[in-house]
Parts: structure tokens; sequence; C-alpha cells
């Protein structure tokens, strides 16, 4: 799961990236200039442990001020951060998102990050979660963090954007 942060840095917004980044896996902060707010979020999601995706929007102006600024402030090198046209290069983007996340180990313990559940009058509670570290299967018995209840996973599926079952996540 990833929050693609394109900024308006209000006072609004700032709120949602304290509460909210730490369900985020990445965060990249896209804007045209650094910005006070633009520091201060950079180091929630560095105190986070997130992978960082510097994007430079508006590149085509002549003053390339930020670039320096990137450097200087963030410690990333100019080489690190992409440069966006517009629209045009959101193909890139997603390219280094899958290229720079690391792959999740699934040798660690299971961990994921509960999101949304629905009610299913035949199946019961349908739990959709994010899955963080390690596997889960069928038939395996997980735990709630905050409420210490054991749970047996009757079913998996992947959402994309319909359900795909599987046997293991």
């Amino acid at each position: 799961r990833e929050n693609i942060l394109r900024s308006t840095f209000s006072e609004t917004f700032n709120n949602c990236i304290k509460r909210k980044i730490t369900n985020c896996m990445f965060v990249s902060i896209i804007q045209r200039e650094i910005q006070e707010q633009t520091v201060a979020n950079f180091y929630l999601a560095f105190e986070a442990q997130l992978t960082i995706i510097p994007v430079m929007n508006k590149v085509d102006i002549t003053e390339r001020i930020f670039e320096k600024q990137i450097e200087k402030v963030f410690d990333i090198p100019k080489e690190e951060s992409l440069q966006n046209w517009a629209q045009s290069l959101v193909d890139q983007f997603f390219q280094e998102v899958v290229k720079r996340i690391p792959d999740l180990r699934v040798e660690d313990p299971f961990k994921a990050l509960f999101f949304d559940s629905t009610f299913d009058h035949y199946r019961g509670v349908v739990a959709n979660i994010a899955l963080c570290g390690g596997r889960v299967s069928r038939g395996d018995k997980i735990v709630s963090a905050q409420l210490g209840k054991s749970y047996e996973v009757n079913e998996l599926g992947l959402l994309r954007p319909n359900v795909h079952p599987t046997e293991t996540l």
C-alpha cells in the first residue's frame, strides 16, 4: 500500500500525514519547490523508516534551485530524484517505485495492516489486509495485536480489483 503525496500542504493535509504515514510502505512527495512543510513531512516519513522517492515537478523552470535544495536539506543525491514534466514520466515513476521498494521477507513473522472489513452472511467477516511481512496460509491462526484475539484464516485472496483466491500470501 502506498500513499503518493501531491502537496498543497494545508494544515488538514499535515494532520492527515501524521495520522496516516505509519500505514504507508513508502511516500513520494511531489512538488515544485521545497517548503517548510516538505521538510517536516520528510522527517515524519524518515522517522517512520519509509522509502522516500523525491520527485521534482515543473523541471522546465529555468531556476533549478530545488535540485541543490534536495541534496543540501535531505542529503539525497539529485541523481536519485525523478524529474517530472507534468504527467509525462508517470510510467518511469511507477517503475522506480517497483525498483526501490524492498520486497517483503517471507521468513519474517506474519505482520499485516487491517484496513477494511465487510460482513457476508455466508462467509462471515471478510477482512482486507495489507501484508507487511511474513506469510499467511489458509488454516493459520492469526492474532490481533490490538485486541489479542485469535482468528482462523478460512479463505485468502488477492484484490486485483476482484478477488482471486489463493492458498498463501
